[in-house]
């Protein structure tokens, strides 16, 4: 997953040439169902039972039809209960969920269309950190997460809402493969990589608009 990953994303920077067009700006709205494995025998829901992501693109228009660009994600997600029980179990206190970021390049086509409706597919491929719980131990702030490449296939509609802005509902399926626990206890923070990786998916729908 590592190696189709940064090939991927090679490719779509490439892909921006110098003589790109104006940029398109972004912003997504939805909810994140985790599917798949995060490490081999412990699937993802076992981490956490879902996510709200937002997302900024930042996109040139390569033509009518093309655009390519970046993403940056942030938003909350929800501690699965397993992992609560798992962490307050070894003298983690007041444990909640955390956050999940992405970042990565990316690129669209986007369909004509004389009617209301655009409809527009794409592919991504970035990385994420999935910070899952936030608590307390003995030390102070305590936090876990897993971090690691993914590709991701995307897609959606836009509407006409007011001059140079569209609105209208998008899906993504993104596959990954966590290659790291992360710790943080007492304002240190630590790595180690996971020995048996896993394929993960997350389900992510919702609602973008952009400004042209």
């Amino acid at each position: 997953m590592k190696r189709f990953a940064v090939v991927a994303l090679l490719a779509l920077i490439v892909a921006v040439p110098v003589t790109a067009g104006p940029l398109e700006f972004g912003l997504r709205a939805g909810y994140a169902i985790p599917m798949g494995s995060a490490v081999k025998n412990g699937d993802l829901n076992q981490f956490a039972s879902g996510a709200v992501p937002f997302q900024l693109d930042v996109d040139w228009r390569l033509g009518p039809q093309w655009a390519a660009g970046g993403y940056f994600t942030y938003g909350p997600t929800f501690v699965a209960s397993d992992m609560k029980d798992h962490l307050e179990s070894i003298g983690v206190s007041d444990v909640s969920g955390h956050f999940l970021q992405r970042v990565g390049a990316q690129v669209s086509y986007h369909f004509p269309s004389g009617g209301r409706a655009a409809p527009w597919l794409g592919i991504a491929a970035g990385y994420e950190w999935n910070r899952y719980a936030d608590g307390k131990d003995a030390l102070g702030d305590a936090e876990v997460g897993l971090k690691g490449w993914e590709g991701a296939i995307q897609g959606g509609a836009d509407f006409w809402s007011l001059d140079r802005v569209t609105i209208g509902p998008y899906g993504m399926f993104g596959m990954g493969q966590y290659s790291d626990v992360t710790t943080t206890t007492g304002g240190n923070d630590s790595s180690q990589s996971i020995g048996d990786q896993a394929m993960h998916q997350w389900f992510q729908f919702g609602l973008r608009g952009s400004w042209k």
